[in-house]
């Protein structure tokens, strides 16, 4: 997942210059990146199961055009993704799993996904456009339905706003492996990672 943005990034570029000829660019070659979207969460108290966890967001509506070097206006709304994991103890192997199950989840439009074949792992989320202040904007609920310590990751398409992390979590679940979070294996499939800037840890007792 931490590789994803990363990903599309390299195959936009390289979309970009393959369809670049002598006579300069079309019409279509035109590619846009978004900004970074900001996101506000309190973090900096304890939760309870039924408590409400709001992650906003919001994103200029305009994009740069790496063709022309100028501001303009997006055709759609920036991806929003997230994921949610539990924290696991007493298991050798891994410590977390994916667990956006354990929520209930209050947002306009959004949508469910699988992540390396793991149920529960991967949030998608649309934009409202707010044309006053011409911006995106996006807000998620997460409803706890049960204790436990959480990881809501957020990759580099995210910029966070003064987060609380509490990334110091993480050193009440060790592991065997030399990567400090690991994931329950989904079939063939085992996800593993050092800690990111993107990493915040939740409490809900």
């Amino acid at each position: 997942m931490k590789k994803i943005y990363s990903v599309l990034v390299f195959i936009l570029s390289l979309h970009l210059l393959m369809s670049t000829d002598c006579s300069g660019f079309h019409e279509e070659d035109i590619e846009v990146v978004p900004n970074k979207i900001k996101i506000s969460l309190d973090n900096s108290k304890v939760y309870h199961v039924n408590d409400t966890i709001t992650i906003y967001g919001r994103v200029s509506v305009k994009g740069f055009n790496v063709v022309s070097k100028d501001s303009v206006k997006m055709e759609g709304n920036p991806l929003f993704m997230i994921s949610a994991s539990k924290l696991l103890k007493n298991q050798s192997a891994y410590n977390l799993k994916y667990s956006l199950d354990k929520f209930k989840i209050i947002s306009k439009d959004f949508q469910i996904d699988n992540y390396v074949n793991c149920p529960n792992s991967m949030l998608y989320n649309s934009a409202t456009e707010d044309t006053g202040s011409k911006l995106f904007r996006y807000e998620v609920k997460l409803i706890p339905q049960e204790t436990g310590d959480f990881l809501i990751y957020f990759d580099d398409t995210f910029s966070l706003q003064n987060i609380i992390k509490k990334q110091n979590i993480l050193q009440s679940y060790p592991i065997s492996d030399t990567n400090p979070m690991v994931w329950e294996a989904c079939g063939n499939s085992s996800v593993k990672a050092n800690l990111a800037e993107g990493d915040v840890f939740i409490e809900v007792k």
